[in-house]
């Protein structure tokens, strides 16, 4: 009788053992992270609040242009959501190709130009919107937004200008540098 009472407090541990670490793994890698927090208000679904925020305080909104610039962001959503519903359609289309013992190259170089040609119309979407947006902004406004909008998009304020080329470096680095000696 005890034996039996030892096999199933073991059974019963290894379940929650299992229990437990599949629960860590669903929770670490499958679990999608959360939402950004959204922007509080009367139609304000789908505005990122940080990035909202961040621009108001910049560009030091005030309330009507606070309110463009919430349907300037919803629009670009509402937009974008159907195209950005087809490029992962076409991401998984392309991975279900590539997972093919043998791909069909010329496939994925046309599903891989649909994504291209994709992303490129939301991203002109994007500059549209936010163009008619900044048209409403005063010229100082427009040029802390041209520059907020710069160190967005390259990763650092002012970044526009490229860096020096230095001796040395660059695509024909045989002209660069002396020849060596054998």
């Amino acid at each position: 009788m005890k034996i039996r009472w030892l096999w199933v407090l073991l059974a019963l541990s290894m379940a929650l053992n299992v229990a437990f670490v599949g629960g860590f793994i669903y929770a670490r890698y499958l679990v999608p992270p959360p939402p950004a927090p959204l922007a509080a208000g009367p139609g304000a679904r789908g505005v990122p609040i940080q990035s909202f925020i961040e621009l108001a305080t910049t560009l030091n909104l005030d309330d009507a242009q606070k309110r463009r610039l919430r349907q300037t962001y919803q629009e670009i959503r509402r937009s974008s959501e159907p195209r950005l519903r087809e490029q992962a359609m076409l991401r998984e289309r392309v991975a279900g190709e590539l997972r093919k013992p043998q791909p069909d190259g010329g496939e994925v170089e046309k599903m891989l130009d649909q994504l291209a040609m994709g992303r490129a119309a939301i991203q002109k979407d994007i500059y549209r919107r936010t163009s008619q947006f900044a048209a409403t902004l005063t010229p100082e406004q427009q040029e802390k937004f041209r520059q907020f909008v710069l160190a967005r998009t390259l990763g650092q304020p002012g970044a526009a200008a490229p860096r020096p080329r230095r001796e040395g470096t660059g695509p024909n680095l045989r002209e660069d540098r002396p020849a060596r000696q054998q």
